[in-house]
Parts: C-alpha cells; sequence; structure tokens
C-alpha cells in the first residue's frame, strides 16, 4: 500500500512545519468518498491526516476509531442528532492508539525512534529491532528519488510526552 508524502524528508520536525496541499487534498477526497463532510469538522479531517503520516491504512484505521466513538456516542444520546467526529473524539482515539503504541515499545526501541526521527534512518536498516518497528508501523517507510523513514505521528507524540525527543 502507498505511503503518500505529507512532507519532504526532514520537513515534518521543523516548526510551522506545513503537509503538500496536493496530498492533503488527495487524503482528503478519499475520506470524503468515505465518511459524509457534515459527519466530521474539516480542521478534525486535516489532523486525521497529519496524524495518520501519509499511510492510507492508518488513515481509515483512525477515522474507523472515531467513528466507533461516535457510534457509542449516538447509542447513549440517541436524542443528540449533532454528534459529529470532533477535536474531542480524535483525541480520543488517538490516545487509545498512543496507548496501544506506547505498550508495545521497549526501552531498547527508544534510541532506534529518536536517531529515525532525527536522521531519517536507523544506524542499521537490517537490525531486527529496527525492521519489527518497521512492520509494527512505528517507523514508515518513504520511497522517492532517496528511500528515507520517518516516526509514526502518532508514536512521535508518545516519544514527546516522555521527553525523548
Amino acid at each position: 500500500m502507498p505511503v503518500y508524502k505529507l512532507y519532504h524528508k526532514g520537513e515534518r520536525n521543523q516548526p510551522n512545519a506545513q503537509p503538500n496541499p496536493e496530498v492533503k487534498a488527495q487524503l482528503a477526497q478519499i475520506l470524503n468518498k468515505r465518511i459524509s463532510s457534515n459527519l466530521i469538522e474539516q480542521d478534525t479531517l486535516e489532523r486525521i491526516i497529519i496524524d495518520s503520516g501519509g499511510l492510507l491504512r492508518e488513515l481509515i484505521r483512525i477515522t474507523n476509531e472515531c467513528c466507533r466513538i461516535c457510534l457509542r456516542l449516538v447509542r447513549c444520546q440517541p436524542e443528540n442528532k449533532y454528534i459529529k467526529i470532533n477535536q474531542d473524539i480524535l483525541d480520543e482515539a488517538l490516545n487509545k492508539f498512543k496507548l496501544d503504541f506506547d505498550s508495545r515499545i521497549g526501552v531498547k526501541n527508544y534510541e532506534i525512534l529518536k536517531t529515525t526521527y532525527e536522521k531519517n534512518k536507523p544506524n542499521d536498516t537490517k537490525e531486527q529491532q529496527f525492521l519489527d518497528l518497521l512492520h509494527g508501523l512505528y517507523i514508515l517507510e518513504y520511497r522517492n528519488h532517496e528511500l528515507w523513514y520517518d516516526v509514526h505521528p502518532i508514536v512521535t507524540k508518545v516519544l514527546q510526552q516522555k521527553d525523548i525527543i
């Protein structure tokens, strides 16, 4: 499955980094074909796109979790006709994913994640721990004129909370 490059290599870590508008529009179009635009706030849709890291599977997975949360709210509050995916719902979904990622990151993985975040590549792409992180989507692989890596945006938040990056 392709990984859309929301940012050029190394840009995502920069302050005030802006995602590629064409890629963002493509991913928004994909989501809008699957969920009505009146069921999701526009700024929340944009944040889902950013937090997916450009990986289509993650885009759908995050949105699906938001829909599950909304469905639970609809069941608890059937009289509320204005439930839509907003920042609070997205925060709840992302927190679930952060906890899932965090519970499976070992102490030995922190250095690989930090190096990949800072240099867009690990010290050794053949190291089994790196490969496990790559296959577990903790690290995303981007291919264009060169091969480079970045830490999944949700994992980045975990590392920031722990003051690792």
